[in-house]
Order: structure tokens, then sequence, then C-alpha cells
């Protein structure tokens, strides 16, 4: 027996983008959009593809030899000219569950699928597609039963190895936990690596537990894997609020379709009858009734706050930001079917301002929506950011994630959020440039995309090397290997060696300079060889030297910049390295269950991070239940340390109170503010 891993409960990590990430430029100068993509197969691990969507359908392909393949008769149903794979793992969870098909329940494949490859068709809202129109889809459904969105970890692996041996040349995977192992440690590593030499690369989101340090997902974390966090849209389709004179822009939750009427009711803060403005507890009966219900965003779900809203006679909901995440985006309504709208922090607190001042102030929530241009090369808020759990630099590269309009279930269309639709633009890219580029090897495709990326103003470890852009990486004739260098974490003296592997992926011989760019003060690495020439198809090695004593805590890192002095090609290799300091500045929540019945067991994971985003190693934290809920029967059973498994990491196991309501529970640790984590006790 090599080792022994947890199961781990994975969840979703949730007009187009070609123009603004310069893909409709490379279509052109590859011959086209109807020919981006083609011959290449990206195989979408996910809840389903919805095969008869038009976002599907193109006459034109004919499946490869071998293909469709269904994983029995009955299932080649769901295949057509475009969906080539057909295969559903639900008999994995339940052998009973109803609905054993490949078809998509939930809706988050179907949308990922169209991010990735959907045809150049019409929408509502104009022409769309993904950025490989051309590409065949795999269809492998990993998730749970019915609409679940969950997803186990040895079920999505099975999906994995199974995708690999039908051939698919790209496996996109937009899920994950933020409980990351070490990749050493982990499995599915092992699995990368190995479809890596079979010539397949791997695209997973990077997660949206943002913005704390050290949340990139689990699946993410291999580093053969292409990480993805996102960024916002180039324009975003939005509804408005109009209040009096004012006219605010916002964005609409999943269960607010922009063809909804006009809903006008006075407007009332939660606030005045919720302390905490939250709305994630039950509120009085009636107390909102007829009414669009202010509340802040914030602690639990935004299903949560609807419905509670609804229950108390809502008509509609206004959710506002936070000042540390200020800009309205759309959102996940779930189960709720309350009309709701996203506003600013800004616009809430102006109209808190508003409110505050007594009699009826008037609202109305007009849906239907406008265009309006921003700039997309600014990190969300969401996103989850590195360093990984082996200190390299994660996420590998950002791309928009924000608000993207793509395919619905039963033919429609939606926006949405996250880096479930990041990643499925990169996957697309990948297909793209491997129909455009044939014969390159995995780590040169990876390189392409990483490595010609595009400056953002954000910190090294929230955008790995920047913005992707397509018509960079199908015109970069440099390749690394690695594609990031990494020094690690040492203590206040450090003495690392790294290696990068340069390749002339151009048609001519070139002279390759290597400057070292520090992006903070401090020392920075030298390089053996500041000078390579190569000719076409060859490789030299640099070798680098990060060494220095007396550092103070904190990260020190920059870029190594390659450029071609014939060319005048240019690809920028970031550099990082850390010195914890042990000091705990943040307690990072990452996982708290959602409901449990009264009385059962509960578990809770975080991490102490110092100044920098790194772990605080030494001190214990202690997390006891509130005063309110241990009376209620709340308790914290065990608190362990798991820093053998993923660096920092604790897990509480707890009590939660013996009748319903919030059971709530108070981490501290000396010298980070105290953090309230709350599990619903569910009837």
């Amino acid at each position: 027996m090599k080792r022994v891993v947890p199961v781990r409960r994975i969840k979703m990590s949730m007009d187009f983008a070609p123009t603004a990430l310069e893909a409709t430029t490379a279509w052109r100068n590859a011959g086209g959009a109807d020919k981006a993509g083609s011959g290449i197969k990206i195989g979408i691990i996910d809840s389903g593809i919805d095969q008869t969507h038009p976002a599907f359908q193109d006459a034109s392909l004919t499946p490869p030899n071998g293909f469709p393949i269904a994983d029995r008769p009955a299932h080649l149903a769901f295949t057509n000219n475009k969906v080539i794979v057909a295969r559903s793992y639900v008999n994995l969870y339940s052998a009973a569950a109803s609905d054993q098909t490949p078809s998509d329940l939930a809706g988050h494949g179907t949308s990922v699928a169209m991010a990735a490859a959907g045809v150049v068709q019409t929408s509502p809202r104009g022409t769309v597609s993904g950025m490989a129109p051309k590409a065949f889809l795999g269809n492998y459904r990993a998730s749970g039963p019915g609409a679940a969105e969950y997803f186990d970890g040895d079920v999505v692996m099975k999906a994995f190895d199974d995708a690999v041996n039908d051939g698919m040349d790209v496996i996109n995977l937009s899920l994950g936990s933020a409980l990351a192992l070490r990749p050493e440690d982990d499995p599915f590593t092992d699995m990368v690596n190995a479809a890596a030499a079979r010539g397949v690369v791997v695209v997973v989101a990077g997660g949206n537990e943002g913005p704390d340090a050290m949340t990139v997902g689990d699946f993410a974390q291999p580093p053969m894997a292409i990480s993805v966090g996102a960024s916002r849209h180039a324009r975003i389709y939005a509804s408005r609020l109009i209040v009096g004179d004012l006219s605010l822009t916002a964005l609409a939750g999943s269960n607010s379709a922009e063809t909804l009427p006009d809903l006008t009711a006075p407007l009332i803060d939660v606030a005045t009858i919720d302390p905490t403005g939250l709305g994630c507890d039950a509120l009085p009966s009636g107390r909102l009734s007829g009414r669009i219900a202010l509340i802040l965003r914030g602690t639990c779900l935004f299903e949560t706050k609807i419905l509670n809203a609804a229950a108390a006679g809502a008509a509609g909901v206004i959710i506002y930001t936070v000042p540390t995440d200020p800009d309205a985006f759309s959102f996940g309504a779930g189960a709720a079917r309350t009309p709701a709208l996203m506003i600013s922090n800004n616009d809430g607190l102006l109209l808190k301002n508003q409110l505050a001042t007594g009699g009826t102030v008037s609202g109305t929530m007009h849906f239907p929506t406008a265009l309006s241009q921003i700039n997309h090369r600014k990190l969300t808020a969401f996103s989850s950011i590195g360093p990984g759990t082996s200190f390299d630099i994660k996420p590998d590269v950002v791309t928009i994630g924000e608000n993207v309009y793509t395919a619905a279930i039963g033919g429609g269309y939606r926006t949405l959020s996250g880096t479930s639709l990041a990643a499925p633009i990169v996957s697309g890219t990948v297909a793209f440039l491997k129909g455009a580029r044939p014969g390159l090897t995995v780590p040169q495709y990876r390189s392409l995309i990483i490595n010609s990326a595009q400056w953002m103003d954000e910190r090294l470890q929230q955008r790995g090397n920047g913005s992707m852009d397509v018509d960079q990486a199908a015109n970069a004739t440099i390749t690394s290997s690695p594609t990031s260098v990494s020094f690690g974490i040492s203590g206040v003296n450090a003495d690392a060696q790294r290696q990068i592997e340069i390749t002339n992926v151009g048609r001519a011989a070139d002279t390759f300079t290597i400057t070292v760019f520090p992006l903070t003060a401090g020392p920075a690495p030298t390089v053996s060889n500041t000078q390579l020439t190569l000719a076409p198809g060859k490789s030299g090695t640099v070798s680098l030297l990060f060494a220095a004593q007396d550092l103070p805590g904190g990260e020190r890192n920059g870029l190594f910049i390659i450029h071609g002095t014939s060319s005048g090609a240019q690809i920028y290799v970031p550099y990082w390295h850390g010195v914890p300091t042990n000091v705990p500045a943040k307690v990072s929540l990452l996982y708290a269950d959602d409901s449990d019945k009264p009385g059962t067991t509960g578990y809770i994971y975080f991490r102490l991070l110092d100044a920098a985003g790194m772990p605080a190693i030494g001190p214990v934290p202690s997390i006891t239940a509130t005063s309110d809920s241990a009376a209620a029967g709340a308790a914290v059973s065990r608190l362990t340390n798991f820093n053998i498994a993923s660096p920092g990491l604790w897990e509480a196991q707890v009590r939660v109170r013996s009748n319903t309501g919030n059971s709530n529970y108070t981490i501290h640790a000396n010298g980070a503010a105290d953090q309230l984590v709350t599990i619903p006790t569910a009837p």
C-alpha cells in the first residue's frame, strides 16, 4: 500500500469573451472561427451536457473513428455530431437514483461546455460562441444524483481515467475543494502526470474561495495542470434599480430572468428587524410584506437570504456588497424564486442613508439588461489565490470568469460567474492551440498559455502570470518549463536552486536573453547564463539561484524576462520566495458544514495566515461555541492540527445545537481578529 487519502466532497467552482481575449484575431490568423479547435476533443467532467442545446449543434462535423462512445448503448442517444462521448457515474452514488443518464439536470456542465466549445450561434444577445467552436466534446457526468451540485473525489477520478482512455486531448474540471492536500501526497497528481505523458492537457478551475490566501482548490494543485483564476468581464449586461431620480446598476440573481416585468414596491432595510442586516436567520413573519428588502451580502448563502426574506413576505430582494468586495456581480440564488438583484456597496449605503431618514421610499426593480463596458484585467474578489499547498505560484493564469453569458439547460442562456467559467475558456483556448499548432508537448502548450499572459496590476499569488491573451499564445515562439519558479519558503536564510528549460518553438534560430526583474524590494535571484542561442525546436537550460541572509518575514517575487533578440518575441516566467513569520494575522475559514440536524456532529476547517498570506504554523488557536449557541447545546468536541496533510490546516469537530437555528462558533488566535463561524441547524 502506497498511501491512504480521504475521499473529499467536491463542489462546482461557478456575447462571449473571444474579443476581449484577442481570440478573434487569433482565429482569423489561423484560418477563421470555422477551424478553431477542429479535430480536438475536450472532455468535460461535470454535471452533464444538454446535447440538444443550440450551442452543440453542428451538422458539418463528423465524429472521429471509434466515436461516439457511451457507457451503455442506451446512452448513445445523448451524443450527436459534436458531443461524441456520453458517460454517467450516478450509479456510483446511488444505484437507485431515478435518472442515471448523462443528461444535465443541474445545468453547470452545459454552461461550462459552451464556454469551452459552443458553436457560433444566435442568442437573445446576438452572436455568441465558445473559444473552440469546432472542437468535439466528451460528456462525463460525475455529479451526484438528480440536480445535485456536488461531486465525490473518487468518482471524479474514475471519470478522469475514462476521459484519458477515451482519447480526450484536453480535460476540463470546473470543480474542486479548498481542502487541498500537498500535491505530492494526492493521487490525482499522479493521474495528471500520466495524462500529460499521453499528451492530454488538464485545465482546472482555481476555486471561488478568495480573497484569502492559500485557497486554491485541490484538483488545481498538480504542477502539470493549468490552474485558472477569474478576472472581470470586459462588459456586463446590467439591470437597473430605480429609486426616485437614481438609476443604479444592478446584476440579477440566477432566479431572475431579464424578461421579468418591473417590480415596484416600498424599500425596507432588513437591518431594522435584523441588527446584522444579513438576513441569515429567520425574520419575523409578515414584517417584509409587499416590500423590497435591502440585505447586506455575507456569512450565509444568497439562497438563504432570499428564502428568509420571502418567508417574511418580501416581494423582492436587493443585496448590496461589502466594502472589501464592493462591485456587484451575477450570483446564484439556488432554489429561491423571489426576484433578486445585487448592487454595489456604495449604492447600498446610499439607499441605507435614504431609508434611515424615515418616510416611504419606493423602488423599481427593472430586469431587462443593457450593455456596459468595464476593464477586464482586474481580478474578481471571489477568485482563489495562492500560494499552493507546496508553496508554488497558483493560479497559473487568469481569464474572464465574471458575468459570462453562456448556455442554460433547455435551450436558453444565462449569465454566471466563477472560476468554473474561466477554466473552460482556457480549455477551449488549449484546443484551439492544439489544432493550430500541432505536435507540441504538454509543457509547451502550458507555456504558450501561461507565459504569454498579459500584465495585471495584482499580487503575483493572486494573478499567476497574468491575463490570458489568445493571440499572444498563438504566436509565441518561446516556451519555458516550468512555467513559474517557486524557491519555496525558508527561515531568515535562503539558499535554493532551480532550473528552467527554454525551448525555441519558432521557425528560425534565435538568441534569447534572460533578465531578472524584481517586483518587490530586497534580494533577487541570479541566473547561470544570461544568453542562449537556440535553433528551431532546440532547448537550453538555465540554472537559477536565490541565496540571501537575514531576510525579514514576507515574500520576494518578480519575473524572469526571456527575450528573443532576432524575433522580438518575449515571455515572462514569474518567481516567488516566502519567509513565514508564524504570527497570525488572519483566521481563514475554508469549510463549515452547510447544515446539520440538531444534536449531530459537524466539521469546520480553517488556517491561520500571517500578514503575507503564508500559514502561521506554531500558534495554537482556540474555538468555542458562542454563549447563545452553547446554551442550546452547541459545543466543540475536538480541535486537531492537520498540518501533516495540508500546511497550517486545523479541523474542529463540533456538536450543533439541540434545536433548530444557527450554531455559532468563535475561532480565536492571538494577533488576528476573531472569526465567527455559523452552521445552520436544519429541522
